[in-house]
């Protein structure tokens, strides 16, 4: 049986995926770079993007990566890249934590899904446990990325999700100023600390080089 991908969103999440055109461009870019496969249509006259079954859970893991993530460079990474899978699920960890997510109604099932995005459990055939009660999508209106909504709706932030936000937005002045500004107790966040001080440090001597040589 084919699906259109409204009907795969609906189906999985019970919402109107064009009530929200961010989660929809997102969507329709994974079919584009193929980690969500579309069904040959072999009708001329009909372009209907259709999906069968097999696809859902790259759409289930997509739209819940959506809400953390936000950018489809980001959420690629974590179907294509391990190395960068585990960097975005310790950015996951530390942002799922936050006061305004908890504010949404956080599930049991959140560990279990920090837990299975740490893994290299397939995202392409294994669902994701859904940690959210409402999508963020939804709660916060679909108009902008999630980070950004979060951004506006939050006076305070804690240290680990300024760094995290500067990274994501590839602020690396900012974020590099926060790391080395702060000690985290959390792993993930040390980590994320380190990356971010190794790539600053890494693109100094880079820029240092080419300077001299010009």
């Amino acid at each position: 049986m084919a699906f259109s991908l409204s009907e795969a969103i609906s189906h999985l999440f019970g919402i109107k995926v064009s009530a929200y055109p961010e989660l929809r461009n997102v969507l329709n870019k994974m079919v584009t770079a193929q980690i969500i496969t579309k069904i040959p249509n072999k009708n001329d006259y009909d372009k209907s993007l259709l999906l069968d079954k097999t696809t859902f859970p790259a759409i289930h893991n997509t739209t819940i990566l959506h809400a953390l993530l936000s950018q489809t460079k980001k959420i690629k990474e974590v179907f294509e890249q391990p190395k960068m899978r585990k960097v975005h699920a310790a950015s996951a960890k530390i942002l799922i934590s936050q006061p305004f997510f908890e504010q949404l109604g956080i599930k049991d099932e959140a560990e279990d899904f920090i837990v299975m995005l740490e893994s290299d459990t397939s995202l392409k055939t294994n669902k994701l446990p859904n940690p959210f009660t409402t999508l963020p999508q939804v709660a916060f209106g679909g108009t902008h990325s999630t980070l950004v909504e979060v951004g506006l709706q939050c006076s305070t932030f804690s240290p680990e999700y300024k760094m995290l936000r500067a990274y994501l937005e590839k602020d690396m002045d900012t974020a590099y100023t926060i790391a080395c500004s702060n000690s985290f107790n959390d792993k993930k966040a040390t980590n994320l600390k380190e990356l971010i001080i190794s790539k600053k440090e890494a693109a100094t001597r880079l820029e240092e080089f080419i300077n001299n040589i010009i």
